[in-house]
């Protein structure tokens, strides 16, 4: 982003309104009255893919070359093509507001009165998963890790969007952006230049200790895990599993007099949590990879 080069796009459209490529070559552009774009080219061309006038385009959403949705304002439908761009069919719902694909399965889409549908099969079906009221855009890092933005305030959802948790609200912003680089890091953009950023391991990697003073084993781990401590005549008094966003996911408390604890993982979904185990004489905590 250093330097930056001006593209000759086509001028029909009086505003684009989204923009998005697959790969550093084929990428989409998408206006009102029904004008859409594409290149193969990086930008250098477009070619004209456009439907009649009477649609308005607000957002597209491509996961590959051919496999893509976009949103038509004008009669509040989603449209969906198989063959990058050169036909398209009614994907099944009305009242719609913004939408997001984690893959070519699983897709999310809000309406304008605040319902979440849910497809499991590429949008041949959908159901309600949740009513947050008011629309809202939608962002998911995975199947069951997403967020939604509404106004001022964004949500999180830890279940796939089933329920929703009040992450934060900004007072003196719209939040209209979302961005995340992995399961750990990511951005919110809003207006009167607004940009934040988190950042969920940062205080968890500066508060982890040393392990030498105890053994966590096997790690990665899918079923039982052990917790020894080096020296046997320290105990364990509690333990406690979260995942990397704070979230107490497990709580073993009033635990007997014993330097070493066993349980079981093979209900939690894989990824990385953090164990923190409290002792007569400290806190300690370790990262714990569920496979």
């Amino acid at each position: 982003g250093e330097n930056w080069e001006i593209v000759s796009i086509p001028q029909n459209a009086y505003q684009y309104k989204d923009l998005q490529f697959v790969n550093e070559n084929t990428g989409y552009l998408c206006a009102d009255f029904g004008v859409l774009k594409k290149t193969t080219d990086g930008g250098i061309t477009w070619e004209d893919k456009s439907l009649s006038s009477n649609h308005y385009f607000t957002s597209l959403f491509f996961l590959n070359d051919d496999l893509g949705w976009m949103i038509d304002m004008n009669s509040q439908t989603l449209l969906k093509t198989l063959n990058g761009g050169d036909s398209w069919s009614d994907a099944g719902l009305n009242n719609v507001h913004r939408m997001y694909f984690i893959d070519e399965n699983i897709g999310l889409v809000t309406t304008y009165n605040g319902a979440l549908f849910k497809t499991a099969n590429g949008g041949n079906t959908w159901e309600v998963i949740s009513n947050l009221q008011y629309p809202g855009s939608v962002y998911f890092i995975n199947e069951n890790v997403g967020w939604y933005i509404m106004n001022t305030t964004i949500y999180h959802t830890y279940d796939g969007g089933i329920t929703w948790q009040d992450d934060q609200h900004f007072e003196y912003t719209s939040i209209k952006d979302i961005f995340f680089l992995d399961d750990n890091q990511g951005w919110l953009a809003g207006d009167v230049g607004f940009v934040a950023t988190c950042d969920f391991t940062v205080a968890i990697d500066e508060a982890i200790v040393s392990q030498s003073s105890m053994s966590v084993f096997p790690n990665p781990v899918s079923n039982d895990v052990e917790i020894k401590l080096v020296d046997g005549q320290v105990k364990i008094k509690d333990v406690k599993v979260t995942n990397l966003q704070g979230q107490q996911i497990m709580h073993f408390s009033n635990l007997s007099e014993t330097n070493s604890f066993n349980f079981n993982v093979s209900s939690l979904q894989s990824g990385a949590y953090v164990v923190k185990v409290t002792t007569e004489q400290s806190e300690n905590m370790v990262k714990l990879i569920v496979q």
